[in-house]
Parts: C-alpha cells; sequence; structure tokens
C-alpha cells in the first residue's frame, strides 16, 4: 500500500536559521545552519525527506495554560504552552519548505487525556491529524481505554472491547501501525486501517515505515480490553517488516513506535543540527528501544520516531537517530536523511536532528522556550516574546484556531465550574509522596468507607496549581474513567499488594490509611522470583521495611481490611496481577459505580480550601511514607538495577504532565 504526498515544489536553495532549544537548558543557544542541496529533486544526485516526530499528543488540542514557578508570587507570569493551532503553524512552514519530502510520523497515545478529546472517544485528534497530513501513526497503549463506542456498556452483549478504537481508525486518512501486536490464537487481526509496516513515497524515493506497540501494553490500558492480545518485543518483528520493505524496494527504513528510552543530556547547550559523531550522552540499555536497536542488524532502520516514556530525546544509538518529544505536544522534532542516488546510499555524515523544538505562542527570552517550571536562569527568564521558526514569525494557524472554537465550546461550561481551592500547589512526583496523591487516596478512602486506599502514581497526569480548581484541572490531573472497588484483604494480601506497589518499577504508589517505611530509591533492594518465570522482574523487587496503620499499630493477624482501589489495578493493570489474582474474587466487594475524580469533586466539596500551611497534605512531623537506608544485600542474591524504567520524565519536559 502506498500513500504518496499531494504536492511537489522544486527549490535551489534554502536558509536553515531556527532557535537552538534545551527543555533542560539553562540558556538559549544560537546557531545557523544551511543545507544547498535540491531536495525535491529526484534526479540530482541527492534528495533529502524530513520527519517530524510527534508522540504521546494526549489529546492536547489546546494550548496548556500555565504559571511560571517563581519563588516570589509576584514575579510569577501565565503562559501557555503547546497547542494544535501553534503545531499546525510549524507544518506549514516545513510543508511549504520541503514539499513532498515532508512527512508527520506519530508515536502513538494520541487520544487519552483532555476533556475536548475524551468527550468523543478521541474523534478531534484523528480530524486535527488528518487535517495536518499526518503519514502515520503507531498504536499506543492508550488507543485501547475507552472500550466500547459511545455509551455502550462493557460487556453488553455484541458490545466490541475496542469499538471506540475501531472507529477513529476508520475515519484516518493516514494508516495505523503495529508490527508486533497479534492474536493470542493466531487470528488474523481484525482492525480496520491497521498495518505492520506502510510504504511511503517522495518522487522516487521509496520510505519503509514500521509501526511498534509498547511490550507493557497489557497492563497500561486497561488489561480486559487487550486480554485476548499479545505484544511481541520490537526486534523480530522490525527485522521482518524491514526485510519485506527492502525487498519491495525500500530506499530507507523508519520505525515508528510507541516505546521508548530515556537518555542522559551531557551537554546543557547543544546546537540546532546533531549530527552522529555529537556527543549527547548514553541511553539506558534497559529501555525497549535501545533493546530493540542493539537487537538488530546493522542497517535494518535508519531512524526511530519513539513514544511513550515522555523523555525528550534527540540521540544517535548504534549511529541511527532517535526521537522523542516529550508528551502533550509542547515539543517536536525532526529527522533529516539524505540519499544518495549515484552512490544508491544513505549519506551518514548529513543524517542530522533538529530540535527539541517548543510549541510556543510565546518564549521567554532568557530560555527560548515556553517552560515556566524548570528552574529559571540566573538572570532570569527574560520577557515573554513572539517566537520565530526557520526565519518565519510563529502564530497560531487561523483554520485551526476557529475550527477548535467549536470543539472547545461543547465542554468549556463544565471545564470551568469550580469545584475547589488549593491554598498551595498540589503537587505529584512519582518519586515520593505528594500531596496529590495523598488527597485522591483520602477521597478514594472515605467515599468507599474503606479502611484503606492506594492507587497507581501514573493514573495522576498532573498537578494542580494553588488557587480556585476548576474542573479542567481535575480531569486534566485525572483524565482515566477509573471508579474505584473494594477488596477485602488480609495483612499477607495487603503486604504483597504494597511490596508490588512500592518496589519502584513505576514509581511509588500513593496510599491512605497505612504508614510505610521503604529502601531509599538509591538503595540496592533484594528482589525474588514470585512468578517464576526465571527472572527477575523489576516489580519483584522488594523495597518495603514496614507497614503499619497511620497510628503505629500493626495490622491484625487474620484481620480483613476493606481495601479501596482502581478498577485498573485490580484487574492487573501497572504489574498488579500476581497480587490481586491472589484475592479470592468472593471478597470483591464493589464492582464498580464512583469515579476516582468524582470522588475528588466531591472531597474537595466537603472540605473547602485544601493543603494550607497549618494542614498540609504532606506532613513533615507525619510521612505516610518514610525511607531508610541500608546496607547492600548480601552477595550471591538478586541486586536491583538502578534502572529508569517506568520512571517519571523530568518536569522540565512535562510541565509536571506525566502521561505514559
Amino acid at each position: 500500500m502506498t500513500f504518496t504526498p499531494r504536492a511537489r515544489f522544486r527549490f535551489a536553495f534554502f536558509a536553515l536559521l531556527a532557535i537552538v532549544l534545551n527543555a533542560c537548558s539553562t540558556s538559549p543557544k544560537f546557531q545557523a545552519g544551511k543545507r544547498t542541496e535540491n531536495l525535491s529533486d529526484t534526479t540530482g544526485d541527492e534528495q533529502t525527506i524530513v520527519i517530524m516526530g510527534l508522540n504521546d499528543f494526549h489529546g492536547a488540542l489546546l494550548p496548556l495554560e500555565m504559571r511560571s514557578k517563581e519563588s516570589d508570587e509576584k514575579q510569577r507570569v501565565n503562559y501557555r504552552a503547546g497547542g494544535a493551532a501553534m503545531l499546525a503553524s510549524y507544518v506549514d512552514i516545513l510543508r511549504g519548505t520541503f514539499g513532498p519530502n515532508f512527512f508527520i510520523l506519530d508515536a502513538g497515545d494520541e487520544f487519552q487525556g483532555t476533556l475536548e478529546s475524551n468527550a468523543s472517544e478521541g474523534k478531534p485528534i484523528v480530524e486535527f491529524f488528518n487535517r495536518i497530513g499526518v503519514s502515520a501513526a503507531a498504536v499506543g497503549n492508550h488507543e485501547f481505554d475507552f472500550g466500547p463506542e459511545g455509551d455502550v456498556p462493557v460487556g453488553a452483549p455484541g458490545s466490541d472491547l475496542r469499538g471506540a478504537l475501531k472507529a477513529r481508525m476508520k475515519e484516518a486518512k493516514y494508516p495505523y501501525l503495529s508490527a508486533n501486536m497479534s492474536y493470542r490464537d493466531g487470528r488474523p487481526l481484525d482492525f480496520p486501517n491497521l498495518y505492520p509496516s506502510v510504504m511511503l513515497q517522495a518522487g522516487r524515493l521509496k520510505v519503509g515505515v514500521v509501526g511498534l506497540s509498547t511490550v507493557m501494553t497489557p497492563v497500561t490500558t486497561r488489561p480486559e480490553f487487550v486480554k485476548d492480545l499479545q505484544f511481541s518485543a520490537g526486534a523480530e518483528a522490525t527485522l521482518r517488516e524491514s526485510k519485506k520493505l527492502r525487498a519491495q524496494g525500500a530506499h530507507l527504513v523508519v520505525v515508528v513506535a510507541h516505546a521508548g528510552l530515556r537518555c542522559e543530556r551531557r551537554r546543557p547547550e547543544p546546537g540546532l543540527l546533531r549530527r552522529p559523531g555529537d556527543n549527547e550522552g548514553a541511553c539506558d540499555p534497559d529501555e525497549e528501544i535501545t533493546e530493540m536497536i542493539e537487537a538488530l542488524p546493522t542497517g535494518t532502520v535508519d531512524a526511530v520516531i519513539s513514544g511513550h516514556t515522555h523523555t525528550v530525546v534527540h540521540h544517535f544509538v548504534r549511529g541511527i537517530p532517535v526521537i522523542q518529544a516529550g508528551a502533550s505536544g509542547q515539543y517536536f522534532n525532526l529527522v533529516y536523511l539524505t540519499w544518495n542516488w549515484k552512490e544508491k546510499r544513505l549519506v551518514t555524515s548529513e543524517m542530522a536532528i533538529e530540535g527539541p523544538v517548543p510549541i510556543c505562542e510565546k518564549v521567554f527570552d532568557g530560555q527560548g522556550d515556553c517552560n515556566g517550571v524548570r528552574t529559571a536562569p540566573r538572570t532570569g527568564r527574560g520577557k515573554l516574546s513572539t517566537p520565530k521558526f526557520h526565519g518565519a514569525t510563529m502564530k497560531p494557524s487561523s483554520s485551526i484556531s476557529k475550527w477548535l472554537v467549536g470543539v472547545d465550546h461543547e465542554v468549556t461550561q463544565l471545564k470551568k465550574k469550580v469545584v475547589g481551592t488549593a491554598s498551595r500547589p498540589l503537587e505529584h512526583v512519582r518519586e515520593r509522596e505528594s500531596p496529590l496523591g495523598n488527597l485522591i487516596t483520602d477521597a478514594m478512602r472515605e467515599a468507599m468507607k474503606a479502611d484503606i486506599a492506594i492507587t497507581n502514581p501514573g493514573g495522576i497526569r498532573s498537578s494542580i496549581d494553588s488557587g480556585p480548581i476548576q474542573y479542567e484541572d481535575v480531569f486534566r490531573a485525572f483524565p482515566f474513567d477509573n471508579d474505584i472497588r473494594v477488596v477485602e484483604m488480609n495483612e499477607d494480601e495487603i503486604r504483597l499488594m504494597l511490596r508490588v506497589a512500592q518496589s519502584g518499577a513505576r514509581g511509588y504508589f500513593p496510599v491512605s490509611g497505612l504508614k510505610l517505611t521503604l529502601l531509599h530509591p538509591h538503595v540496592s533492594a533484594e528482589g525474588t522470583d514470585l512468578n517464576g518465570n526465571k527472572k527477575i522482574d523489576p516489580w519483584e523487587m522488594n523495597r518495603l521495611v514496614a507497614v503499619t496503620l497511620p497510628d503505629g499499630t500493626p495490622l491484625k493477624k487474620g484481620k480483613l481490611y476493606r481495601v479501596a482501589i482502581p478498577d485498573f489495578l485490580l484487574s492487573g493493570g501497572d504489574d498488579m496481577g500476581y497480587a490481586m489474582d491472589r484475592i479470592p474474587k468472593s471478597r470483591v466487594l464493589q464492582v464498580g459505580g464512583t469515579y476516582m475524580r468524582d470522588a475528588l469533586v466531591d472531597k474537595l466539596a466537603r472540605d473547602g480550601a485544601v493543603n494550607s500551611a497549618e494542614s498540609p497534605l504532606v506532613k513533615p512531623e507525619a510521612p505516610r511514607v518514610t525511607y531508610v537506608n541500608a546496607k547492600p544485600p548480601k552477595p550471591g542474591r538478586k541486586k536491583a538495577r538502578r534502572t529508569r524504567k517506568h520512571a517519571s520524565a523530568p518536569p522540565c519536559v512535562s510541565h509536571g504532565i506525566l502521561r505514559t
């Protein structure tokens, strides 16, 4: 199947001049670059294609309304980050410059995360991607979240657990890709508009694109929605599809994967164009994409557009350009690949990565981006001014802005409803006890009249600022339609649940009604092969030192405690399958009815202003979680890798929003 760009433009020279940025740098850096080849000339010696990499858009059609984080309240300023209208303007410039040599590849997780998107199960995201001309998209784990289409209950006779996703696939003018997804029973996949790979065309140049989905999909969406699917490791599927595409005449092969990696960034101010010889720092060898690249024979793929881990990546791994642009449409990256027609090869010396480019209506002069959450430069952030890109002054796309008015209007009244007040920010960080984590678990416990409550840190998607709390703030923090279940658990079952939850594999789970002592995250932990698969998985590391009730009383032997838990965890999400499978079904007392965010809204209405200095949600004198150092494990015992897998993205990447 061939997808051919419609427009063709010729030109002999263009200047490449852009603001150099680094999402975590302390000051901007500018470099000018030139390229003189005729990019549209398919009869000359060289032809260059330009790939825009998007990932983890998560419904972010509207810009995030942010406030800079300064120590002095008077110095804080309001600003906007991301948004479909600004992204569309960058696309217009790039397509106008590069014509048929420009492609947009999306690395998945398009829909889930905002009222504008969730209200119609991702429909406006597909329409936006159609409008900007996305070339292909990987299938992300959160693409499965909505289950049946519309108001059809899960489990209703004749309902399709993937009805919403299939409806969006039919509406897309671009293909969805996943080469490593299959039915467990061997049946052919029956998703519409889904392929393992496709061939894109730029004149004579053929570009094969292979799609991948993360192997973690079964435990990072509602497990029941994908229980009949399996997701194999990416290397085998990529090698198979690459060989097929090369046999069909592909000059270049690119992977677009909803699977990711994390990389160091040693230089605080990298240049605009990164070349293969540039040293941007090492990438974690234990991540999906680095493992895949290491397993592939040289020459299998020429570039990777990644996602899922919400990090900013602009690195070369074994000489292959690999990019990822954070999350929520706040950045993008570009990969430049040049093909030499005379020598019939990829010109590796001409490969380049541009970005991450911030998607901003205004940028801080002292930073070159619109990230007011990270620490300000010593000289200050500077004033907000209009950014430029490739010599053009940037402004939101008028056509997309007009379209968004209608999309936003449908949910405006609900979004702006004030539901509570925060005296101080309700922050959430996955690696430690957080005010928002404590607040939501308290709300769950109170709503269900439970003794204990627990939730996964990845289910909390953003912090909430101080001041009036609107419903859209709550929804942004809790976009998933997770309802609260109540389970009766004894002491041993609670300890096992907590051991898995607090392993550090996915951060540290907020709790209510308990007091925990854990090994410090930087201390090695011992692991046990709980599930008998002859290896120690990250969730099998034991960091749990002690657990008591809040007053220090031990859990009682033989007593059954009422535990409030999200349905996502009860069904085995976020590695909880082993622990939950050991609880008799007869002790699941409530199987649905109260959404987590509704429980939070009700609590905010009852409590008035929350998280005041006099009554903080995280009490320094009485923390719910205490970390202790310990001696390293004894020789011969399995040690925990000091891995960053499943950890949160740096705050400078996501403005506090985490969506993996």
